[in-house]
């Protein structure tokens, strides 16, 4: 269990850990979490100072879960809260993200009163850690929500899985939780690129989404001398990915074929996309890829 420090100003809150010699930064997860690919996991700043390494993160406008859950939510509330770590969980999982270093104490998952959705915490540090207790988690959550009198029938049957000696499978009480409660996590048609050459997922929640050789200039940077600064772009058309070779020096295969420069392709299921000595692989549902 990580060691936190933790100091209220107003509405912010400063959550910090100063690493031990046993514990590094885990840069590949930082780096993903950085780049936004699971956002409800808050970003953590990392300061190197003459006395060691400090993380810390920083949070506006949050209450912390038994706050939230004491405030008397509806049951409604309740199974959307559930819902939420359920799935970042997967997301960390499906990512390669280790759970080992997403906080599961309760005190330290927030509620963003502004944006209205969990906020978890993800340390991301190389250290030996056991499994985090996912079950003991949410039994927590259990024993802190007080129902109302015309809810307990629903709750307990929603929550009756966590009772049970076999292992929880998250995937499988997610959907008890929809059937029961009439509630749904709305999932989007999802697009992702795997970057083959440094093994690594990206997933393209914004566009256009521009790849290249300059960070800052693009949303996703390579090391590659063959790469030009701002090489290609993906774009959404009318429910489709096209790719669009941006004047590039060197240029831009597609399964093979070079692009014509400026002109805009529309990108199939599992196009292999080469630049340089750096290859790619277009997906057009990230759940099926892992």
């Amino acid at each position: 269990m990580i060691q936190l420090k933790t100091k209220h100003k107003g509405n912010q809150l400063t959550i910090t850990h100063k690493l031990n010699q046993k514990e590094q930064v885990a840069h590949l997860e930082q780096s993903l979490i950085e780049q936004g690919e699971i956002p409800e996991l808050q970003p953590v700043t990392i300061h190197n100072g003459l006395f060691g390494i400090r993380m810390q993160f920083i949070l506006s406008d949050c209450i912390s879960l038994p706050e939230y859950l004491a405030a008397g939510i509806p049951l409604e509330q309740f199974s959307k809260c559930l819902l939420e770590i359920i799935h970042i969980i997967q997301e960390c999982e499906s990512h390669g993200i280790s759970i080992s270093n997403l906080e599961v104490r309760p005190e330290y998952i927030y509620y963003d009163v502004a944006r209205q959705k969990i906020r978890m915490l993800y340390w991301p540090i190389h250290s030996v850690k056991e499994y985090p207790d996912i079950r003991g988690l949410f039994q927590n959550m259990m024993d802190q929500y007080a129902y109302r009198n015309d809810e307990r029938d629903m709750f307990f049957r929603m929550t009756g899985p966590l009772g049970k000696r076999e292992k929880l499978d998250l995937l499988e009480w997610e959907k008890m939780i929809s059937l029961c409660t009439g509630i749904s996590r709305t999932r989007q048609q999802e697009y992702c690129l795997y970057h083959i050459t440094k093994q690594r997922w990206i997933s393209l929640k914004q566009y256009p989404f521009s790849i290249g050789r300059q960070p800052g200039a693009c949303n996703y940077a390579v090391d590659d001398s063959l790469v030009s600064r701002c090489h290609f772009t993906l774009l959404m058309r009318n429910g489709q990915i096209c790719i669009r070779d941006d004047n590039s020096a060197n240029g831009t295969r597609v399964e093979g074929h070079l692009l014509e420069r400026g002109r805009e392709y529309i990108l199939q299921n599992k196009n292999q996309i080469v630049i340089g000595k750096q290859r790619f692989q277009f997906f057009t549902e990230i759940q099926n890829t892992r």
